[in-house]
């Protein structure tokens, strides 16, 4: 049983507590996420200049880097379409929350298109819509938000600000990669 100053003391650490978490909450960075002025959508996107390579090498390029990054049954090309120069599909990344255990948060889903033509690509990556997946943290949907719905009852604005940073974290490391894909064929490759 406690006494009133062990009381007092409990209320005095309670609060000392609960304002540490509302000032890490309250002044925790926010992702910018770069959005297309016409759409209003999370946007990742631009038109990369290789000249010394035809759209059948950039085409491949991009193929290689799409079925190497996206292995998940849940990661699906939707159209694959040499002719005309574009690979279009549905990926998604993995997040985890980012106070107490840094348990499963659920995943990032995402649409990514490439489209080539001699000596230059687009990429674009959009429709960011975060997922619980197996557990049951409730889902907060489009990234676009700033604060997590429903407040400090459900996942909190740091958790909240960590999906959106892994998911721009994430998706540079992807656009990186597919960069460097892009950009060095082996003309000597006689598989």
């Amino acid at each position: 049983m406690l006494n009133n100053k062990n009381r007092e003391n409990m209320k005095k650490y309670l609060l000392i507590v609960f304002l540490s978490y509302l000032s890490v909450t309250i002044f925790s960075q926010n992702t910018e996420f770069p959005i297309d002025s016409i759409s209003g959508e999370i946007l990742y996107s631009e038109i990369i200049q290789v000249q010394s390579k035809t759209q059948d090498q950039l085409y491949l390029s991009a193929r290689d880097w799409f079925m190497s990054s996206f292995i998940s049954s849940q990661n699906v090309v939707d159209v694959d379409d040499k002719g005309m120069g574009i690979i279009y599909g549905k990926g998604n990344i993995n997040v985890h929350l980012s106070i107490a255990f840094k348990g499963d948060a659920g995943y990032v889903n995402f649409v990514v298109r490439i489209e080539v033509k001699e000596g230059r690509y687009r990429y674009s990556f959009t429709e960011f819509e975060h997922r619980p997946g197996t557990t049951e943290i409730f889902t907060h949907g489009d990234l676009r938000q700033e604060k997590p719905l429903g407040g400090f009852v459900t996942m909190g604005m740091k958790n909240w600000s960590g999906i959106r940073e892994q998911t721009n974290t994430a998706i540079l490391e992807m656009i990186g990669e597919l960069k460097k894909r892009m950009g060095t064929v082996n003309k000597d490759d006689k598989w």
